[in-house]
């Protein structure tokens, strides 16, 4: 998981970006280091199937709400049999990077999801980014 932006207007912080992006690779010493090794999400066909693509250009993100996608972890939660996926909004109230964060919590079968929002927290803590759940 990775946030990233498509838009040329900067946000002023890494960490408050427009969309989600998924890439996998078998971990390997071998597969590591080597770009033709990854995967990148690419959308999904017309039964809703995640496409998977070994050319970059053709990446497509998972989640897109322009300027609420930060930082980004995702977690099995296996009694619950769902993933769940915080999104830290780094802008802070200011807009200037300095918190407190917004964080929204979502859900899925899926690490593809569909995702949907569990809830938003408006202000999660002083500086709470990288949320994650232990699994």
């Amino acid at each position: 998981m990775a946030q990233g932006q498509t838009r040329p207007a900067p946000t002023g912080s890494y960490a408050a970006s427009d969309q989600v992006y998924m890439i996998r690779v078998t971990p390997s010493p071998e597969t590591i280091n080597d770009p033709k090794a990854y995967e990148f999400f690419a959308g999904r066909d017309a039964k809703g199937q995640a496409i998977w693509t070994h050319d970059f250009f053709e990446i497509k993100p998972l989640l897109d709400w322009e300027g609420h996608m930060g930082v980004v972890t995702a977690t099995y939660v296996a009694p619950l049999k769902r993933y769940l996926l915080p999104v830290t909004d780094c802008r802070g109230p200011k807009n200037d990077a300095n918190g407190p964060y917004a964080t929204c919590l979502l859900e899925s079968k899926n690490l593809t999801g569909p995702w949907k929002l569990v809830t938003y927290l408006r202000t999660f803590g002083e500086q709470g980014y990288f949320v994650n759940f232990p699994t």
